[in-house]
């Protein structure tokens, strides 16, 4: 599986595509005190966006509620796909 490190706020995350073995949901999940974001190794195309916007979302701002990140994740994916950035799948 795919894995990176990418510097998000004050804190350099590793990004696994992969399923934590701890696993909360089947798109992702963030763990703060490790800095590792999962993504789920089978999501594409607007899902993959999303779920990518909403755990990026979780590391910049732990304190959002789940609420709040999804409405967030949502309204930059449709912001995306109208600007032309990503296609439906």
């Amino acid at each position: 599986p795919m894995s990176f490190r990418i510097q998000i706020g004050d804190r350099t995350w590793r990004v696994h595509r992969k399923l934590c073995s701890q696993n909360y949901s089947q798109y992702g999940n963030v763990n703060p005190r490790k800095s590792t974001m999962f993504i789920g190794p089978d999501i594409t195309g607007i899902e993959l966006v999303e779920t990518a916007l909403h755990e990026g979302l979780h590391a910049i701002n732990l304190g959002l509620s789940e609420e709040a990140v999804d409405v967030h994740a949502r309204a930059l994916t449709r912001l995306l796909r109208r600007l032309g950035c990503i296609k439906e799948d």
